[in-house]
Order: structure tokens, then sequence, then C-alpha cells
């Protein structure tokens, strides 16, 4: 990306992926991009969880971890903003009887969030800075080159801001990424197509936005 001038988000989990390789994370932010925050843990709301299932997070202790995240970023890229993809696009958390809404708190700790397999394009009618949909592009949901310019071009078409997300890239047939001959052929469209298509981190577009007037609000 970086060769052709584009620059893009990466949301690391702290404790497993990013703490034991700082210092290469270290050059992928002196690239330009954005080294975005995806929590310590990757808390969610899942069966096979003990300690870090959601149902087990009160709102002091998600603050907590996502505070601390930000501020183990910050020690890495001299940022003190950051935008944030949600683990598991989850914004509920508590236990069932005494349930919480995370939402003020990506408000108050985060530039924006960012929610996952969403496959909406952002227009103003669905616009939220705490939980901007995302679409897919993991081999898991089938994408091609073929079908993610089809998705460029419908953004393209309302003017709208299309959030691609993926876990990896290879071709190793895992569900969560996508065959390199794939991402290099969107990497090169979009390198090409510069003029008239804006690829920059989610934290620039967000920032774009909220300064053309698009507002801050929580569902």
């Amino acid at each position: 990306m970086s060769q052709v001038g584009l620059k893009g988000t990466f949301y690391v989990p702290i404790y497993k992926s990013l703490l034991p390789k700082k210092e290469e994370w270290k050059k992928i932010v002196e690239m330009g991009h954005e080294l975005g925050n995806h929590s310590i843990f990757h808390p969610c709301r899942r069966d096979h969880l003990t300690t870090y299932n959601l149902d087990k997070y009160d709102l002091n202790r998600w603050y907590d971890e996502m505070n601390l995240a930000n501020s183990i970023l910050e020690s890495i890229d001299h940022n003190s903003i950051h935008s944030f993809a949600i683990p598991c696009a989850q914004t509920i958390i508590g236990p069932l009887d005494y349930l919480y809404s995370i939402e003020p708190l990506i408000k108050e700790l985060f530039e924006c969030g960012r929610s996952y397999n969403d496959n909406e394009i952002i227009v103003p009618q669905n616009l939220s800075f705490t939980k901007l949909p995302s679409i897919s592009c993991d081999r898991l949901y089938a994408p091609t080159f073929k079908q993610i310019l089809q998705i460029i071009n419908e953004a393209e078409k309302v003017n709208g801001w299309a959030i691609l997300t993926f876990h990896g890239v290879g071709n190793n047939k895992r569900d969560l990424t996508i065959a390199k001959d794939d991402h290099l052929k969107l990497i090169n469209y979009l390198s090409e197509n510069q003029d008239r298509i804006w690829v920059a981190p989610v934290i620039d577009v967000s920032q774009y936005l909220k300064s053309s007037g698009w507002g801050y609000h929580v569902q």
C-alpha cells in the first residue's frame, strides 16, 4: 500500500499481536498508516470465553481496558487520538440482567468506532460515529476483486464512504483472509484512481466529515 501512496488503518489487539512486535508496528506508523485501538484482550460475548467475556464487564472495567490501550498506542505512535474497531462489533456489555451500552464511552474515548460486516456504505442517513458500518472483504464472505469493485462503484454513485475490512491477506484459504491476487488487483486499482477515489485511514475520514458538519451523535 505505502509503495503506491495508499494509507490505511491497522486494528491490532494489543496483548497477543501488538506488544510482541512493537518495533514492527512503529515502522508501519512511520509509513503514514493509522494504528487503531482494538482493545487489549479483544473481549466478546461468546460462550467459549471466560475471563474476557463481555458478560463479565461493566462500564468501569471496559473503560479502563480501552483507556489503557489508548495509552499503549500513544507510546508507539505518539498520537493522543485513535479510532476504534469494536471487538466482535458488540456494543452491549454486562450480564443479561444488567446490560450497558458502550457507545457513550466510544464517543468519549475515541475519534470514532468502527463496526464489522454490516455490508453498508456510509451516507448521512446511516452515519453514527460511534458505530460506523463496514464491509468485510474476508474470504468467509466470498469477496473477489470483482465483487469489491462493485462495492466501490456503488459508493461512488452515492458519494459515500465504504470502509473495507480485512483480517489478513494470503493464499492459504483461511476464512478470514483475502487472496493475494485479489488484494493486489484492489491496491493497483485504487492507486490508479486516486484522482477520484479517496483512500485514507479511518481517523482521517472521520475528522474530515466532522469538520464538514456531519456531526457526532450516539444512536
